[in-house]
Order: C-alpha cells, then sequence, then structure tokens
C-alpha cells in the first residue's frame, strides 16, 4: 500500500485516509471555512481532502483508490 507523508506547508496531494499523525488543516480552498481542522489518525475525523494545506503538524496519508 502506498502512503504519502506531509507537514506543515505542505499542500494536500490527494484524498485519502490519515494513517498515523495530527495536524492542523486549512481547508478554505475546498470547503469555504475559515478556521483549520484538526485531522487525527485515531478520531472521527481522518479523511483529508486533495487540494487542502497543512498549516501545522505532519501526516501519513494512505490515497484513496480511483
Amino acid at each position: 500500500m502506498e502512503v504519502i507523508t506531509v507537514s506543515a506547508g505542505d499542500l494536500i496531494p490527494c484524498d485519502g485516509v490519515v494513517k498515523e499523525g495530527f495536524a492542523l488543516v486549512d481547508e478554505s480552498a475546498v470547503a469555504g471555512v475559515s478556521t483549520p481542522a484538526m485531522i487525527e489518525a485515531t478520531a472521527g475525523r481522518n479523511q483529508v481532502l486533495a487540494g487542502t494545506l497543512v498549516v501545522e503538524g505532519s501526516l501519513t496519508i494512505q490515497p484513496n483508490s480511483q
């Protein structure tokens, strides 16, 4: 299984599921929400969207299959 690691300042390149880590993610470009979302591997909120920005922290993501 392919995984991708992103950290602060990186754009998330694909939709996927967080397998490790936690981060604040700016989803304003995609969802229009002005407050960064906390995304965690162990929490209920563990999906990420392509084109969003990691503001703080790092994530290991398993891309969704196409």
